[in-house]
């Protein structure tokens, strides 16, 4: 599902039809966040695992907003599509 959200986007980048694929995105979503749900089920037992969870989640959040995220790094220039 993640590899048809990018091919997506690949695909919207050439200016093809994707009609098809109009519904790719929300799925891919919609699995992750019922992957998110189910981990956080089972993995988040006890106190200490719900503080690690908060501190990574403050991590990347902070991270996001200091703009080191991966989307803004030089390392992902090299993946580029080219027009």
């Amino acid at each position: 599902m993640g590899s048809l959200s990018f091919l997506l986007q690949y695909m919207d980048k050439r200016a093809l039809s994707v009609d098809i694929f109009k519904y790719v995105q929300p799925m891919a979503v919609g699995f992750l966040a019922f992957g998110g749900i189910r981990a956080y089920q089972i993995s988040i037992r006890n106190t200490a695992t719900f503080i690690i969870m908060v501190v990574a989640m403050g991590a990347a959040f902070f991270s996001n907003l200091l703009g080191r995220s991966p989307r803004s790094s030089s390392w992902g220039d090299h993946f580029q599509l080219q027009r």
